[in-house]
């Protein structure tokens, strides 16, 4: 089990890259193509609505201190029923993995080496992060240390080298937004990826001096602002109709790279740090599920659990969908909805069980006296 801890800059760092990860390439497109020049808008109502969503989780994080989400259940809940919902949790942590497992898959299939086997991306990938699982989160948390600036580096080039395409004409008409329209059309970008952060409920515990509420919260407001500066990037420099025919415009925007005629096509090297991106993402959902496991069967060695994960995570990143259209196409319908169990009904349920115990142990002691 667990027993060493991260920093709060640690922390800060996990949420913006796991946040970020899969998202700052496949968001923005399909915002563009829903919302037009006002794209650049719905990652800050989305933002500001998974700050709130983020402070009820902290609320039910303090409730029960130096818990995990899976441990609140059984405490909540009672060993059986708490069990089957600390497993439901499991499961939508291994589901979260094979999603950022088949993004990645489909990415380099589909941009930089098409002739190799999907299935090889994901064995080495998910090989790796079992090994940043197994050594444990202060691993987990050094890595992004490490990683993160380089990330923020690169994207920050890609944008100055392409700056000289910039046209303020393609936000034009500005402020056409129908904000009701826009949250019902985008819900699923409040879903993917900033319910996703609910997974963060297995780390806080693991936070050094229970400092994870700021960098929590940061971590949140930053990467809805960094997608936002992103969409309006992208927007200003390949424009709304061709932006919101690309599944990954920023793979575009770097391969159009040309700088003087000496610095150009490097989307290679973006590719590269991308995957950086995705690999905080994919060690923080994978571990979140190793852990969880761990804590529901009292396992003590990490590896006994996340060896196996690797074959089941590759199998469902396989079978869940056929390629990117039918991914996109259930994102926009149904994972709204899916997220909302994990993110919102479950922990309401906890909160109202713990309520309604606590009511019943008061009202029975006061009858005793």
């Amino acid at each position: 089990m667990e027993s060493k801890s991260i920093t709060a800059w640690q922390m800060f760092l996990l949420v913006f890259s796991y946040t970020l990860g899969t998202a700052i390439f496949l968001r923005p497109g399909e915002l563009i193509f829903t919302t037009k020049q006002d794209a650049w808008l719905v990652p800050l109502w989305c933002g500001l609505l998974a700050t709130v969503l983020a402070i009820f989780w902290l609320l039910l994080a303090r409730k029960f201190h130096g818990q995990s989400i899976v441990q609140i259940c059984v405490t909540v809940l009672g060993k059986k029923a708490g069990t089957l919902f600390g497993l439901l949790y499991a499961w939508y942590f291994i589901h979260l993995s094979s999603w950022v497992v088949r993004n990645l898959g489909d990415f380099m299939s589909a941009t930089i080496m098409p002739r190799t086997p999907i299935t090889s991306f994901h064995l080495l990938f998910l090989l790796v992060c079992t090994y940043a699982v197994i050594q444990g989160i202060r691993t987990i948390g050094r890595v992004s240390e490490f990683l993160t600036p380089l990330i923020f580096l690169t994207f920050s080039l890609v944008w100055i080298t392409r700056g000289g395409d910039w046209n303020f004409e393609r936000f034009l008409p500005v402020f056409e937004l129908d904000l009701w329209k826009s949250i019902v059309e985008n819900r699923q970008m409040l879903a993917f990826p900033f319910m996703e952060t609910s997974a963060f409920l297995m780390i806080f515990p693991l936070v050094h001096d229970g400092k994870y509420v700021k960098p929590f919260l940061k971590g949140i407001v930053l990467s809805s602002l960094t997608l936002s500066l992103v969409t309006f990037l992208t927007i200003g420099i390949l424009g709304v109709v061709r932006a919101s025919h690309l599944t990954y415009p920023l793979f575009t925007i770097a391969k159009e790279i040309d700088f003087g005629n000496f610095i150009q096509h490097v989307e290679a090297t973006t590719t590269m740090f991308w995957i950086f991106a995705i690999f905080v993402k994919l060690t923080v959902s994978f571990y979140c599920a190793t852990l969880a496991l761990c804590q529901l069967f009292h396992i003590q060695k990490r590896g006994v659990v996340a060896f196996p994960l690797i074959w089941l995570i590759a199998g469902i990143a396989l079978s869940d969908h056929a390629n990117v259209v039918e991914m996109m196409d259930w994102d926009h319908k149904y994972d709204f909805a899916y997220q909302l169990l994990y993110s919102l009904f479950i922990p309401l349920l906890l909160i109202a069980v713990s309520w309604m115990r606590r009511n019943h142990v008061r009202h029975g002691s006061e009858e005793s006296v």
